[in-house]
């Protein structure tokens, strides 16, 4: 087993079966501050993972206190946001993602800093090793950064709709592994006999344009699909996305469950059911003193297909019975 895989193993060993303990052990009157940025938007309930800290017996308003931000989609306020939060001295900084982590990395050296979703935390620069981190931050992979990954998107959608011919993709080019996506689903095309259309789609002009452009060409043929690669961006517009497919009836894959489960036809991405209660105990752990930098980075062990077969019946797809059933799950 390499050295991840015993970083993984020493984490559900170690530090997951150890919380309780530390529950025990909290110091009566004792109040954590922690804080939380995320380039997104406040949804109907607080982050996962702090149900994850409510669980372990920290409650907000008796001895814990947490400073949350949202961006609202506008990467360019992390910043200021980040600045804000670290007014309120807290002992510990929770990221959304990549470019919220570098922000706060940027502000601190010596508070611990827990992300909760990056791409590949290696490739861009939160972490020197996964297994040991060292420095000041640690947390959770999506390991969507890593080689394979893009191509399988483009594979999954070839399956689900054989005649497919050419593909629209969706990508944001300040985020750097949406850029080495788009390379590999290049690469994947020209195997797949798929002519691939790539739109940057950072901003909101571009963003509306790319749609109009997409569904102009959408009504030239039948034979068309899109990829929505992995964004805080695109899911602020998740909804409007994926009515934006059914309206012009292009099969579409995302990379995440609950696009699927929302309507779109199909998500590929790694299970990130466990990550809440995970980054609660390792949040835990970091506040009891533990270094973050001694504490692995944790990475997805499960990718998962999910197909909407109601949204396929809409668009009058047949799925394929081999692809159904190499699906984790299929929303009937």
């Amino acid at each position: 087993m390499n050295e991840d895989g015993i970083a993984r193993r020493h984490l559900l060993g170690g530090a997951l079966l150890a919380t309780p303990l530390f529950t025990r052990a909290q110091q009566p009157g004792r109040v954590y501050r922690i804080a939380y940025v995320s380039v997104g938007r406040p949804g109907p309930q607080p982050p996962p993972f702090m149900q994850g800290l409510r669980d372990l017996g920290y409650v907000e308003g008796q001895n814990l206190v947490s400073e949350r931000r949202y961006a609202e989609g506008q990467e360019d306020r992390l910043p200021a946001l980040v600045d804000e939060v670290m007014r309120s001295k807290p002992e510990l900084l929770v990221a959304a993602s990549t470019t919220v982590t570098r922000a706060m990395m940027r502000a601190t050296t010596t508070i611990p800093i827990v992300f909760t979703a990056s791409a590949d935390p290696v490739r861009y620069g939160l972490v020197t090793n996964l297994a040991r981190p060292g420095g000041n931050v640690t947390g959770f992979s999506l390991a969507e950064g890593t080689s394979g990954f893009a191509a399988k998107l483009a594979q999954l959608l070839k399956q689900a709709v054989p005649r497919l011919s050419q593909m629209a993709v969706l990508y944001t080019d300040s985020r750097e592994h949406d850029a080495s996506k788009v390379q590999e689903l290049q690469a994947a095309a020209e195997v797949l006999k798929v002519k691939l259309d790539t739109y940057n789609t950072e901003r909101d002009p571009a963003f509306d344009e790319a749609l109009a452009a997409i569904g102009n060409s959408a009504g030239r043929g039948p034979a068309r699909g899109l990829v929505v690669t992995g964004s805080p961006l695109f899911d602020l517009r998740r909804a409007r996305l994926i009515a934006f497919a059914a309206d012009k009836r292009l099969p579409a894959i995302y990379y995440r469950a609950r696009w699927a489960d929302e309507g779109g036809l199909m998500s590929y991405g790694p299970n990130t059911s466990d990550v809440g209660r995970q980054a609660a105990a390792y949040i835990e752990t970091i506040l009891k003193g533990t270094k973050a930098g001694d504490l692995p980075v944790v990475q997805p062990t499960q990718f998962d297909l999910v197909i909407n077969l109601k949204t396929a019946r809409t668009l009058g797809l047949e799925i394929p019975r081999a692809l159904l059933l190499s699906a984790a799950r299929v929303i009937e």
